[in-house]
C-alpha cells in the first residue's frame, strides 16, 4: 500500500506516506528479479480466485490519487511495464485530511486528463475512495451511504468505466460499511494494516501491507509468502 512518491524526501509531508523514486524504483526491481507479476483487481476477476499458486502475483496499490502518481509512479510503470490499483477521493482537490496536522502542505490530487491518460494505458486500475476521504466510524449511516454511493457514481462518470474495487479511508470500517459498499457494487473493498490475512476469507476486508518507511530488507520480508498471515494473527492476539 503506497500513497505519494517524491523526488527526494524533503519533498515530503510530516506524515511521511511517501516513498521516494529511488526507493521506488528499486522496489520494481525487487519485484521484476523475483519473477513477481503485477495484476489489477479486474484482471484478477479474469483470472479467478482460487488455485492460484502456481504464480507470484501482486497487487500494488496507492491511496488518494496525489498528483506524485502521475509525475512519478506512472512513468515508472510504463518503464517496467507494470501495473498498479489507484483509489480516488473525488470530490477534492487536495489532500484536506492531512491538513488537520499543524505547518502540513498542501499536496494537489490528479486532474480528469491525467487520470484518463492513466487509465487509456493499461496501467492502472482505479477505485472508489468516497467524497472526502471521511472515516466511517465518525459518519452516521447516512452520510457514509451518501460518500460510497455518490463517489462511485461521480467516479465512473469521470472513468466512463464500472469501478470494482474500494477502499476504506484509514481502513476504517464497521460491518454496516461493508454492507453498503456491496450494495453499491463493488466487488471487492479493501481495509489498510488491518483484516484478514488470507485473500479470500473476506473480500470486503482484504488486509494491504504498508510500504512507506520500508528498507530494501523489509521490502523483501513484507513480499515474503506468509507475511501477512502473521501480522494478521499478531493483530489478532494484540486486540485479544
Amino acid at each position: 500500500m503506497y500513497h505519494q512518491f517524491v523526488k527526494k524526501a524533503e519533498d515530503g509531508g510530516k506524515i511521511k506516506l511517501f516513498v521516494t523514486e529511488k526507493q521506488f524504483e528499486m522496489q520494481l526491481k525487487i519485484l521484476k528479479f523475483l519473477g513477481y507479476k503485477t495484476i489489477t483487481f479486474n484482471d484478477l476477476i479474469k483470472i479467478g480466485l482460487e488455485n492460484r499458486f502456481d504464480k507470484k502475483y501482486i497487487i500494488l496499490t496507492v491511496d488518494d490519487g496525489y498528483k506524485d502518481n502521475y509525475e512519478i509512479l506512472f512513468p515508472m510503470l510504463k518503464k517496467y511495464n507494470m501495473k498498479a490499483v489507484i483509489f480516488l477521493v473525488s470530490d477534492l482537490k487536495y489532500n484536506k485530511w492531512t491538513m488537520e496536522s499543524d505547518n502540513e502542505k498542501k499536496f494537489m490530487l490528479m486532474s480528469d486528463n491525467e487520470v484518463r491518460e492513466m487509465q487509456e494505458s493499461g496501467h492502472i486500475e482505479f477505485g472508489g475512495h468516497t467524497l472526502s476521504h471521511i472515516s466511517f466510524l465518525k459518519a452516521s449511516d447516512e452520510e457514509a451511504e451518501k460518500e460510497i454511493f455518490e463517489d462511485k457514481k461521480i467516479t465512473e462518470k469521470r472513468l466512463g468505466k464500472e469501478l470494482n474495487i474500494f477502499a476504506y479511508p484509514y481502513g476504517h470500517r464497521k460491518e454496516e460499511t461493508k454492507e453498503m459498499v456491496k450494495k453499491a457494487g463493488y466487488k471487492f473493498a479493501v481495509s489498510t494494516d488491518t483484516g484478514s490475512g488470507i485473500f479470500t476469507e473476506d473480500l470486503y476486508d482484504i488486509r494491504r501491507t504498508a510500504i512507506d518507511k520500508t528498507s530494501v530488507f523489509d521490502f523483501l520480508r513484507k513480499i515474503s509468502p506468509g507475511y501477512a498471515q502473521y501480522k494478521a494473527k499478531k493483530y489478532k492476539n494484540k486486540r485479544g
